[in-house]
């Protein structure tokens, strides 16, 4: 392949990475439009997420334990079995610092 071509493509692929990146990077989106109506249907849903948990909140406060499984003999004759665990030392402080 002569320099000539070798050149040619060198500039093409350097000049279509170049459009590319200004593309990316500087091209401003007109997405002001998306955002609105995206913001618009978030507030939306969210008050209606607010009012349910606020609902569910509210049954709790109608909520009544019955404590009397704790004075049951099957429950007081429960036992505790952990095991307690030795204590090891400890590796590094960064594991993946170099060696020195």
């Amino acid at each position: 392949m002569s320099q000539k071509i070798k050149n040619i493509i060198i500039g093409t692929t350097l000049l279509v990475v170049i459009v590319a990146g200004y593309s990316f990077f500087f091209k401003k989106n007109d997405n002001r439009n998306l955002l609105v109506s995206e913001t618009a249907t978030n507030v939306r849903g969210e008050a209606s997420v607010v009012r349910e948990f606020l609902l569910l909140l509210e049954t709790l406060n109608n909520l009544r334990l019955d404590t009397a499984i704790f004075s049951d003999r099957v429950f007081k004759s429960l036992r505790d079995e952990s095991v307690a665990l030795p204590h090891e030392p400890s590796g590094r402080k960064n594991p993946f610092a170099p060696l020195k």
